[in-house]
C-alpha cells in the first residue's frame, strides 16, 4: 500500500524493511494521515521562507535582519482544524535522543508552516524508524510580530 499510494518509489521496495513499515501502518500517527482530506496533506513538502533572525540566532548584530529559511518536511497535514508535522529519522539512538537532536529543526520547520498556513501548528512528532517509535517535539511559537497572509501550498 506504501507503493501503491505514492509514500515510498518502488524502486526502493528491496530495501524495506516490513516488519518496521508493517508497525508505522498500526500506528495512530499513520492512520492520523490517512485520514486526512485530500488535499490537506503534504509529503516532501518544499518550502522556502524568510523568517526574522531573532527567532533563529541570538547574535545581537542580525536580530532585526530577515533570514531565508528553506527545507523539505517529511509530512505536515490537516486533522480537523489543526496543522500536525511528521518528520521521518533513521538515527540509531533513542526517540528521547533524537528528539533533543531535532527539535530545532521541527520549530523551524512550525514557522515556516505558519508562516505558510496562516496559522500555527499544533503538535509536531518525530517516527524512529530503527526504534518504530513516536516522540512528540515540544514546540515554541516565537511570533515576529508581522501578519504574512497564508499562501496556500500545491499538492
Amino acid at each position: 500500500i506504501l507503493i501503491k499510494d505514492g509514500f515510498i518509489p518502488a524502486e526502493y521496495r528491496g530495501l524495506i524493511d516490513k516488519s518496521r513499515v508493517q508497525f508505522f501502518t498500526k500506528h495512530w500517527l499513520f492512520n492520523d494521515m490517512l485520514n486526512a482530506k485530500e488535499g490537506e496533506i503534504w509529503r516532501e513538502f518544499r518550502f522556502n521562507v524568510m523568517l526574522s533572525a531573532h527567532d533563529l540566532s541570538i547574535d545581537p548584530n542580525i536580530q532585526k535582519e530577515k533570514v531565508l529559511v528553506q527545507g523539505v518536511i517529511d509530512c505536515v497535514f490537516k486533522k480537523g482544524e489543526d496543522y500536525i508535522l511528521v518528520d521521518y529519522k533513521t538515527d540509531n539512538a533513542t526517540v528521547d535522543e533524537i528528539v533533543g537532536k531535532y527539535t530545532s529543526q521541527l520549530n523551524y520547520y512550525a514557522r515556516a508552516c505558519k508562516k505558510l498556513f496562516g496559522k500555527p501548528v499544533k503538535e509536531a512528532y518525530i517516527y524512529s524508524i530503527k526504534n518504530c517509535s513516536v516522540g512528540r517535539v515540544p514546540l515554541t511559537d516565537v511570533d515576529d510580530g508581522e501578519y504574512n497572509p497564508p499562501v496556500r501550498p500545491t499538492k
